[in-house]
């Protein structure tokens, strides 16, 4: 089984992901089931300007309130997409081990900083998530070297709780 934490839908600057996409993809790649969320909360346009303030939602601000409310409210789960997007990673590990409620999925994140990651705050604390379809039917394509690469580095119960048990139990899912 297959549960990607990490999908969109919606239009945003050169985004356009409708759900019919999504649905599409998953069923091309065997992907059982996905956590979907709205794309429309973005910080950088495809060329990486910043997105003007007048639209409602910054992703960079959000994350700042996000760390406070994390340690505010500790028996809130929260999970950090892209754990820290264009960085080696290391920051958003650090956090994630350091926060009992905090969790982290792969979405654009390499291999090596998965397994790191895996390593440092254990197999319980990391979804599988692909921001899928960002990159059309095919997005799942350059996530399956991450799932081969996964399934033969980690211990089967590492793995499945990686790509479906973690999101079962923090998202209680009833399949």
């Amino acid at each position: 089984m297959i549960i990607d934490s990490h999908t969109h839908f919606g239009t945003m600057d050169k985004f356009n992901m409708p759900a019919k996409l999504l649905l599409k993809s998953m069923e091309k790649y065997k992907i059982d089931y996905s956590i979907v969320s709205n794309i429309e909360s973005t910080e950088f346009t495809c060329e990486l300007e910043p997105i003007p303030k007048k639209f409602p939602s910054r992703q960079l601000a959000a994350n700042e309130k996000t760390l406070s409310l994390l340690k505010k409210y500790p028996a809130i789960n929260f999970v950090m997409v892209h754990m820290g997007l264009g960085t080696d990673n290391k920051k958003a590990i650090d956090y994630i081990a350091q926060l009992d409620n905090l969790y982290g999925d792969t979405s654009w994140v390499s291999l090596e900083s998965t397994l790191r990651a895996v390593e440092k705050c254990g197999s319980h604390k990391i979804l599988f998530g692909t921001d899928s379809p960002i990159d059309g039917i095919d997005t799942y394509e350059k996530y399956l070297e991450l799932i081969e690469g996964l399934r033969k580095k980690l211990p089967t119960k590492d793995f499945e709780n990686l790509m479906f048990h973690n999101a079962i139990k923090l998202f209680k899912l009833e399949l």
